[in-house]
């Protein structure tokens, strides 16, 4: 039964990151906790290996993929159920899963990207990353070839600006906003976007500012036209030219 839109704030946005995060961390677990078991059957029936084995990027993209779906069905999930009567309102106390009345709404989104880009671009040529130092998971199954590769490309360009505008612009920003405001509401969500990259930034401190800043203009598009889907265009824009920029 879905709860009532009253009853959706700041402990029900708590409650949906925690859920989030451990599905994440549940899916990625399941592929090495599948490896590890089957290289245990293998040394029990043919004996220990000469060298000692280490996942592979497949193992990693396995990872990325499950983590991915598990913590996207929660999402989907906790909003139906906690927030259904949200979904499709604009305004700030809204989760803006519905389209703009402003046409020009994906050209203004599709500017925001280009700036991202800009900026991102501006950034690596001022701090270059070191690529012996870039060891999160996104730069691994960049530079692997193959499948692993292809897996990481549907993510993040497919994948995550549906999933990512829900969970952040959309369900956790109405849920700070309905009792606290925008601007709170802005700088939270986009605190919490950076933080969950993590992973992938904290080999180069730059792309946490890069983060940020795609954060916040995220949210002002979201704020702007009542509606995810620009920004949700924006983002995937912006994931789309990583693959260039990097």
């Amino acid at each position: 039964m879905a709860g009532k839109a009253g009853e959706f704030g700041p402990w029900q946005g708590l409650w949906l990151m925690l859920g989030y995060v451990l599905a994440q961390l549940l899916g990625n677990a399941l592929p090495y906790v599948v490896w590890g078991v089957g290289v245990g059957l293998d040394a029990e029936l043919h004996g220990p290996p000469a060298v000692r084995p280490h996942p592979g990027d497949g193992v990693l993209a396995w990872a990325a993929l499950f983590g991915f779906i598990i913590s996207a069905l929660w999402l989907i999930f906790y909003v139906r159920r906690r927030a259904r009567p949200l979904l499709r309102q604009g305004d700030a106390r809204g989760i803006a899963w519905c389209a703009p009345r402003q046409h020009h709404a994906y050209a203004v989104a599709a500017a925001a990207a280009l700036a991202a880009m800009l900026f991102a671009s501006l950034m690596v040529a001022a701090l270059p990353p070191d690529p012996d130092r870039l060891t999160g998971p996104l730069s691994r199954l960049l530079s692997a070839p193959g499948w692993p590769r292809f897996t990481v490309l549907v993510l993040a360009v497919g994948g995550a600006p549906l999933v990512e505008e829900l969970l952040f612009r959309g369900a956790l920003f109405a849920a700070v906003a309905r009792r606290w405001g925008v601007s709170p509401a802005g700088v939270i969500t986009t605190a919490v976007f950076m933080l969950l990259h993590v992973f992938d930034k904290i080999d180069w401190w730059p792309g946490f500012v890069v983060v940020g800043m795609l954060g916040a203009l995220l949210v002002l598009l979201r704020v702007r036209y009542r509606s995810l889907w620009p920004g949700v265009f924006a983002h995937f824009l912006y994931n789309s030219s990583l693959f260039f920029i990097l």
